[in-house]
């Protein structure tokens, strides 16, 4: 019975330090591409920059700044992470993996708040089209880059197209509200992308720890 009862406990200490080496393993790929994510602040940064610059609107302005900090917190953040990847030494993954979730719901909720910015505040059909697009694109982009943790993927995708789907369908154009609908569909859409995403990549790790353990 003794021996059953520590065949039991190894075998469940064993599942759980297979679970987390699993998650170390898809926290560390939020990290994986710094590169991806400078491109994605970065155009976040410009458009938003573009879009105050335009606007001359003072919330449109104080959107745009407090967009830039996060995305230059952001970029930094990821650079010194990776850097520790490579070099073997990063720690505490945990408390990256937070520091990443609220990184990027920030960003994502100052992109889906700008765009409900722009629809009740300006009728310049451009500013419109920047900023729907900078929240549509960004939320089509992070589905599948951030599949690693599933909350934090579709945590974006709702705090940047929750407010913007407000905001089309507040404007009030027939084309605006048909546009709300559409958007608002894809944010299941992009959810299931996110869950086969992350689906395959957990599937592909726990192989590659049997092929370790054989």
């Amino acid at each position: 019975m003794r021996g059953s009862g520590r065949k039991l406990l190894t075998a469940i200490a064993g599942s759980a330090n297979e679970e987390a080496d699993i998650r170390r393993s898809l926290v560390e790929s939020l990290y994986a591409s710094p590169k991806s994510l400078a491109i994605g602040a970065l155009s976040g940064l410009l458009l938003s920059i573009a879009i105050a610059h335009i606007s001359h609107d003072p919330v449109m302005t104080g959107c745009a700044v407090i967009i830039s900090l996060i995305a230059l917190a952001r970029t930094i953040s990821a650079t010194f992470y990776f850097r520790k990847l490579k070099t073997r030494v990063a720690k505490d993954y945990r408390i990256w993996e937070l520091a990443y979730e609220l990184g990027a719901w920030g960003y994502a909720a100052m992109l889906g708040t700008l765009a409900l910015v722009t629809l009740l505040r300006s009728d310049d059909s451009a500013i419109h089209i920047l900023s729907v697009s900078l929240a549509t694109g960004y939320s089509a982009g992070i589905s599948g880059r951030n599949a690693g943790r599933i909350k934090i993927a579709v945590g974006q995708t709702c705090l940047a197209l929750l407010p913007t789907v407000l905001g089309l369908w507040l404007e009030g154009h027939f084309g605006y509200r048909i546009l709300a609908i559409v958007l608002f569909v894809m944010i299941f859409a992009m959810r299931d992308i996110t869950q086969t995403t992350h689906r395959i990549v957990v599937e592909a790790l726990r192989g590659k720890q049997e092929k370790t353990l054989l």
